[in-house]
């Protein structure tokens, strides 16, 4: 028995306690409907009912609540072919709102709208120079969001959230930027300031761990485990477990950047020797292009040496490959997930990445292969844009289930 004790007055108080309990329960039950919708095409009451052992008057009164928020809708099909007769049918319902996913990098911010169905309905790039302030960038933000909300005005009066994908640590509770190697910021508030310029909930996310569950959501990468590594600006991991990321203790899980992986390597920006970062992101693959004597502007134009078979990006390729496959082996010892997927810009850029890991995988692990499977993104360049809207779309939907509290 669980007792309250009323701070001003001294009373016993079991009913509240009872009564949140039971209000707890309601919400639990609601999630666990709403998750089975979400993972059918179609479902019936009574499967639902059957599926998650509760009684056909319960589900009836969840369906109904679920509806009465529009997250849900009924449709009405035949059962088999040459029958008339239609049976009733539940399924998510894709306009019950609109999410918006924003990714930040240091030169582009991109958007993407979604309804509840997983669609992306609109996109948009804005390259540029982005301001490395924090109060300049965030009313940056704020700028281009009015100005979709000004050319989608129907698209965007039914945007209920905001994802924004943002390259550092983030601390998902309170939206704030614990650390950020490219903008150089510590303990910086975003997500809340960003909220009260558009009146909009904004949520805030670690770029890699939106990606990954955009490769969970787009790609029908449905395993139970997935891992993600990264290589673009900067170099990251990420683990899905059974539909949910993995922050760790306190939100630096795959935080892999500043792993040591070579003893008295190459000088990291952050003061160590070693570190992946110093091997993997595009800018230090460009500074060891230029030190072995070929300047390039850009990894495009890296790209094209590669293309044309000179021999010192071949051999930069290959090193890359290397350092890389030895995080890779990292994550399949400490996690062993079912895939392993290998993404980012720079792996867009070299897609010949994908198999030089995979063989120095293979070889290193000769001995005792992993039934880990090495797979490259599917991601057609919308970085993580969708992953931000994937996470503001599921913070809303809590909202909206916990706001039948009151019910």
């Amino acid at each position: 028995i669980y007792i309250i004790i009323n701070n001003t007055s001294g009373e016993i108080n079991m009913g509240n306690k009872k009564q949140q309990s039971q209000m707890e329960m309601k919400i639990e039950n609601r999630r666990a409907v709403m998750e089975q919708v979400k993972d059918e095409e179609y479902v019936s009451r009574a499967s639902l009912a059957r599926e998650l052992r509760m009684s056909p008057t319960s589900m009836s009164r969840i369906c109904g609540d679920l509806m009465e928020l529009g997250l849900i809708h009924e449709i009405q099909k035949a059962e088999s072919a040459g029958v008339g007769r239609k049976a009733v049918w539940l399924k998510k319902n894709p306009d019950a709102f609109y999410s918006l996913g924003i990714l930040i990098r240091q030169d582009f911010i991109g958007c993407i709208i979604a309804d509840y169905g997983e669609k992306m309905i609109f996109q948009k790039k804005w390259e540029e120079e982005v301001p490395q302030n924090s109060r300049r960038l965030i009313e940056t933000v704020a700028q281009h969001i009015k100005e979709v909300e000004t050319q989608q005005p129907a698209f965007f009066k039914k945007v209920e959230a905001v994802g924004i994908s943002f390259p550092g640590i983030i601390d998902v509770k309170t939206g704030m930027i614990r650390y950020s190697d490219l903008f150089g910021w510590e303990n910086t508030a975003f997500a809340v300031p960003l909220s009260e310029m558009i009146g909009i909930p904004c949520y805030m996310a670690r770029d890699i761990k939106a990606s990954v569950i955009e490769e969970y959501h787009c790609g029908g990468r449905k395993e139970k485990s997935i891992g993600f590594l990264s290589l673009s600006q900067e170099v990251g991991a990420a683990w899905i477990q059974d539909g949910n990321i993995i922050n760790g203790a306190d939100g630096i899980c795959g935080e892999i950047g500043h792993k040591t992986v070579m003893f008295h390597g190459r000088k990291c920006t952050c003061g160590k020797q070693g570190c992946a970062a110093a091997y993997l992101t595009e800018a230090s693959i460009l500074k060891q292009a230029e030190e072995s004597g070929h300047f390039c502007a850009s990894l495009f134009q890296l790209a094209q040496a590669y293309e044309r078979k000179e021999s010192w990006a071949e051999t930069l390729l290959q090193k890359t490959a290397e350092i890389a496959a030895l995080l890779v082996e990292d994550m399949i010892v400490w996690n062993n997930p079912e895939k392993i997927v290998l993404g980012g810009r720079t792996v867009r850029l070299f897609p010949e990445l994908l198999d030089l890991v995979q063989e120095e995988v293979a070889k290193s692990n000769a001995g005792f292969p992993a039934a880990t499977r090495i797979e490259g993104s599917i991601n057609p360049g919308n970085e993580s844009m969708m992953g931000a809207a994937y996470i503001a779309m599921d913070e809303n939907e809590k909202v909206k289930i916990n706001s039948l509290k009151e019910m």
